[in-house]
């Protein structure tokens, strides 16, 4: 019975959640693999499924989450790239699944966000740039979607990250005023937001950073 064994692997990463929380991550990891083992089969069984073709990616995900968290960074990377590769698939088929195209913009961020603590700024810039070109279409289709034009203000920051590491400091003072902008717009609509207030602080310390960098000895 698949519809059982769906709801079965789904209970699965619920208590893996629920173990997280209480910090014994092996015991987590354990439920969530025992879980997307079974979603494999399932989504192999029926292709077609979108439903459990999403379930299978959010296993992934969520695998991932907790090789991150144990640093092992390379495992996680292959975990992310499987359920973005999943995703991608579901993007193709229904370019205008907004949910789906907010889902592969996360993963891509996560992938950049790896790829920045193996010291690797470019493909990470590579991941987020694509993150942000669906975020940036998202935010437009939808310009009254607070939660769309907060993601979009994140890729912004990301993207100026990695181009401050790799040295290119002009594009990255962009990225952040650009990032910076959208957090004043949404400070104002709610001055009690603690996440965008911080967000709005990290955008202005990061521009007077690159300001310090690019201004000129005699300056």
């Amino acid at each position: 019975n698949k519809v059982w064994q769906r709801e079965l692997a789904v209970n699965r990463i619920r208590f893996g959640d629920a173990l997280l929380a209480q910090q014994k991550t092996d015991q987590a990891l354990k439920e969530y693999r025992t879980a997307t083992e079974v979603l494999e089969q399932l989504a192999g069984s029926d292709p077609e499924n979108a439903g459990w073709q999403r379930d299978l990616s959010t296993g992934h995900i969520k695998i991932a989450a907790v090789l991150r968290e144990m640093l092992d960074l390379e495992s996680a990377l292959a975990e992310y790239q499987t359920a973005k590769s999943t995703l991608e698939r579901l993007t193709g088929i229904d370019p205008g699944n907004a949910l789906w195209q907010r889902d592969l913009s996360v993963i891509q961020i996560d992938i950049g966000d790896i790829l920045r603590m193996r010291d690797k700024p470019f493909d990470a810039l590579k991941e987020y740039r694509q993150a942000l070109a669906i975020r940036q279409r998202l935010s437009d289709s939808a310009p009254d979607n607070i939660g769309w034009t907060s993601d979009l203000a994140v890729s912004h920051f990301k993207v100026g990250n990695a181009q401050s590491e790799i040295g290119a400091f002009a594009d990255a003072l962009a990225a952040y005023r650009q990032a910076l902008a959208i957090r004043e717009l949404l400070t104002k609509l709610n001055p009690g937001h603690t996440d965008w207030q911080r967000g709005l602080s990290l955008c202005r310390e990061r521009i007077a950073e690159i300001e310090k960098r690019l201004r000129k000895p005699d300056d």
